[in-house]
Parts: structure tokens; C-alpha cells; sequence
């Protein structure tokens, strides 16, 4: 715990400091408190795992989550006697 050491797990956060909202860069804590968002995450490693790399899923097809939860949604929203989204 407490240190990036080979061997050890980790949690890790990895941003695109190339990103508009972390330039200019000349105070680091300054941006990542207040400028900083999700949309700047590069890389994920948890447990010493990479879930995400730049910037898409590892474990899991992203874009076959998004088209499921849109036919799931589009079900729903049929069965609620709509037929488009509003």
C-alpha cells in the first residue's frame, strides 16, 4: 500500500494532459481540482488490471453495451405505448 513498486497492485488513474480542459498545466492540483473530468481519463488499471486504455473499455465491447441498453430502452419505451423517443 502507498507506492508504485513492481510487484505490488494498484489503482490508477492515467489523464490525457493533452486534453483542452488540463492545459495550460502549470498548476497541477489547481486542475485536476478544478478543471479536470472523466472525459480526460486515458487509462484505468485496478488491481493491477487495465480495464480501460485509451479511453475504451478492456474487459467489455463499449459499443455493444450501448446498442443493447438503446434496444432495452427503445422495448421499454414501446411497451409504454410510445413509439419514439421524445
Amino acid at each position: 500500500m502507498g507506492s508504485l513498486e513492481i510487484g505490488k497492485r494498484a489503482d490508477m488513474i492515467l489523464l490525457d494532459n493533452r486534453s483542452p480542459s488540463l492545459v495550460p498545466m502549470v498548476d497541477g492540483y489547481g486542475v485536476l481540482v478544478h478543471s479536470a473530468s472523466g472525459h480526460d481519463v486515458d487509462t484505468v488499471v485496478i488491481d493491477g488490471r487495465v480495464v480501460l486504455a485509451n479511453g475504451r473499455p478492456t474487459l467489455a465491447d463499449g459499443h455493444a453495451i450501448v446498442a443493447r441498453a438503446q434496444a432495452v430502452a427503445s422495448s421499454l419505451w414501446q411497451r409504454a405505448g410510445r413509439s419514439t423517443v421524445q
